[in-house]
Order: structure tokens, then C-alpha cells, then sequence
């Protein structure tokens, strides 16, 4: 499977989701709202991740390549946690309601993964009520993804070290 997303361009990937959304859309509502949400998490966390990060980001090399929190940079021995930015069930609430390559198109590229420590993990589950389900109010797709971050003053490690 991996060769086959590799040679996936982005523009395949909104079209595979798109795809998978308006194909659970013929399922009656009820069914199709609980079984769409656990086939499209699985979509976002193998398919796009592997095309944002270009490794299985549930293995040890695909962890080691997620952005960190400084606390996780910074503390080895903590306990650490693998963290939707934009919590999974936003994205796929967003997906269900996409009808555009343009909307599919802002809310892959909201999909970001992170590593954070347990204590920042429980921060970011109290800086708001709902934090660990939802985004700040009025946040959308194309805002800022860290801005739930920011709410629970967890700061991310910078890439290029600046």
C-alpha cells in the first residue's frame, strides 16, 4: 500500500477522500455518521499522514519525525503523547460536511500530528471546556491549527531550531 499513496499526489488524496465521503453519504444517516467516522480516522491517520510526514506516523521512525513540543524536546524521560492538532473529531465532522475539492483541500491540510508530553496533555484538555474534542470558538478551517496549543500555552519546538 505504501508504494501505491507514494505515488499519490496531494489532488489524488483530496479526490480519494471525497470519494470515501460522498460514498458513506448513500448509507442512512445514523449507520453511516458512526461507521464514516472510524473509516475516515483510519484514512486521515494512514494515507495522509504517510503523505504529510512520508513514513507511517505510528511506528517509532514515523514518531521521531512528528513535530514536538519544547517540553518534549526538552524532557526524554517524560511521558509522552501522539496529539491531533486539530483534534480528529474536527476533521472529520469538517470532511462529512465538504462538498468542494477547495474545503477538502483546507481541512487535509489542517491534518497534523505532534508530540507533546502527558502534562501538557492534560493542559490542553483543560484550557477551554470541550479543548480535547474540539477547537477554540470561532476557530475554522484555514485559521491556525496551533491555536488550541496557544489556549494551553503549549509551545512547539521550532524545526529550523529559531
Amino acid at each position: 500500500m505504501n508504494e501505491k499513496i507514494e505515488a499519490w499526489s496531494m489532488d489524488d488524496v483530496v479526490d480519494n477522500t471525497l470519494e470515501l465521503v460522498n460514498g458513506f453519504r448513500l448509507l442512512r444517516p445514523h449507520t453511516w455518521e458512526t461507521v464514516f467516522a472510524h473509516a475516515l480516522r483510519e484514512h486521515f491517520d494512514t494515507i495522509v499522514g504517510w503523505k504529510k510526514y512520508g513514513v507511517n506516523v505510528f511506528t517509532t521512525k514515523g514518531r521521531a519525525s512528528l513535530p514536538h513540543s519544547v517540553q518534549a524536546k526538552q524532557r526524554r524521560d517524560a511521558a509522552l503523547h501522539r496529539e491531533h492538532v486539530v483534534p480528529i473529531k474536527v476533521l472529520v465532522r469538517g470532511a462529512m460536511n465538504a462538498v468542494s475539492v477547495d474545503e477538502m483541500n483546507m481541512i487535509l491540510d489542517a491534518y497534523s500530528l505532534s508530540i507533546i508530553t502527558a502534562d501538557e496533555h492534560s493542559a490542553l484538555s483543560h484550557a477551554y471546556p470541550h479543548a480535547r474534542d474540539e477547537m477554540p470558538d470561532g476557530w475554522k478551517f484555514g485559521d491556525d491549527p496551533l491555536e488550541r496549543y496557544r489556549r494551553a500555552g503549549i509551545e512547539m519546538h521550532s524545526p529550523t531550531g529559531t
